[in-house]
């Protein structure tokens, strides 16, 4: 007679994370330390399942062991169930005041320094009791964890147009909520000729430097070279000033001293507000002769059709994901880039270079992704609140250098 667990069925929720530890741990032994059982009672569960199944779930190779086609099917049930059961704990555990949980977020690069603090800081101050790790990973890397249950959330971004956007495959059957869009810039060095070029097409991108109507003749390389010279002649009397001051006048100099001070604040902020140069027109088409910089393959694949649509394929120099090593080649003038602006405003603008937006229907797509049903756990809930308050914190920021902008979600499968 074949045996069967207390509820009729030939294995229970104890069997699925039994399977699904040894497929994540490659061996018995690990996935006994995983589940906090000894080895010869993780052996004894498995023979004994495998006698309930009728089918063998683990094959020995080499010094481990891999799931069979059974063993995988069980595998890929686990996240399902477990999800379930952990939704089912933390609503009951919510019905008794007990606001806790554990969170396994995932999230890519530029969300890392920019949206990650304020998600922690904003759950440290509201939902204490909630405990988050977090792994940082490109989108396909993040929605395959959701998939396989080693990830609870994952933040993730699409470009329009993405034929490789992991949320069109990969992530069906889980659930994809739409919450912001962050907004793309072209990164140019300083007094670049395409900044005196004129006005472009519909499709390129459409900047204007502060203080100037679009399509103005006002040069940003001359008005910058201008105001810098400007400023080096003010400090340059104040200081000779101070320099003639006689010693029982020492709090007159240092009030001179204090002004210098202030004048090179002026100086930094200046040269933070020539490095955004606002709405004016730049046409892409005018950047076909130069070298790009291209970042992740959905960067670099966006770039493409971006070039393409401007009539030109990019000559594609350099490769890197590292956003400091794409604005100093820009700043040598070695290539031209684009970059989210997420990205920009992980690490302070280095100087010599200049941001141009692109058109708002560039802008990639921010999504949360999970599994279905894993919304109603109370804990990720509060991950969900903390996300969107990071993003329209972000958003109201007021600071340039940031441009992501927070939607209605939207969910589909």
């Amino acid at each position: 007679m074949e045996e069967t667990t207390a509820d009729g069925r030939a294995f229970d929720v104890r069997d699925l994370t039994l399977v699904r530890a040894i497929a994540d741990r490659g061996s018995i032994t690990a996935a006994a330390h995983a589940l906090g059982m000894s080895q010869p009672a993780v052996s004894q569960q498995l023979h004994r399942l495998e006698h309930r199944v009728g089918l063998p779930l683990v094959e020995r190779v080499g010094r481990g062991v891999r799931l069979t086609e059974a063993g995988r099917i069980m595998s890929r049930h686990a996240p399902a169930v477990t999800t379930a059961l952990d939704a089912a704990t933390e609503e009951l555990d919510d019905l008794r005041g007990l606001r806790t949980g554990r969170v396994r977020l995932m999230g890519f690069p530029s969300a890392s320094p920019t949206l990650l603090p304020l998600v922690l800081a904003h759950l440290r101050e509201h939902q204490p009791g909630v405990s988050v790790t977090y792994v940082e990973a490109e989108p396909p890397e993040a929605v395959a964890a959701v998939r396989e249950g080693t990830a609870d959330v994952a933040l993730t971004f699409s470009y329009p147009g993405d034929s490789a956007d992991p949320h069109r495959s990969t992530a069906q059957g889980l659930s994809v909520r739409t919450v912001g869009r962050d907004d793309l810039v072209l990164v140019l060095p300083a007094g670049h000729r395409a900044l005196e070029a004129g006005a472009g097409s519909s499709g390129d991108s459409a900047i204007e430097a502060p203080g100037t109507a679009a399509g103005g003749s006002d040069s940003l390389g001359h008005r910058a070279d201008a105001d810098a010279r400007t400023r080096a002649d003010t400090r340059a009397r104040t200081r000779a000033d101070a320099h003639t001051q006689t010693p029982d006048r020492d709090r007159d100099q240092s009030q001179e001293q204090h002004q210098d001070q202030d004048q090179d604040q002026d100086q930094d902020q200046d040269q933070d507000q020539d490095q955004d140069i606002g709405t004016r027109t730049v046409a892409v088409g005018n950047l076909s002769d130069e070298s790009w910089i291209a970042g992740c393959p959905r960067c670099r694949g966006h770039l493409l059709e971006l070039c393409a649509r401007a009539g030109f394929t990019p000559r594609i120099a350099f490769e890197t994901d590292n956003v400091v090593a794409v604005e100093a080649l820009v700043a040598q003038g070695i290539g031209v880039a684009t970059l989210p602006r997420l990205a920009i405003a992980s690490f302070p603008l280095l100087s010599g270079i200049v941001t141009a937006p692109l058109p708002a229907v560039e802008a990639r797509t921010l999504h949360l992704v999970t599994a279905h049903g894993s919304e109603r756990m109370p804990s990720v809930r509060s991950v969900f609140s903390a996300l969107k308050h990071a993003i329209a914190t972000l958003d109201q920021h007021g600071d340039r250098n940031v441009g992501i902008h927070p939607n209605i979600p939207e969910e589909h499968s």
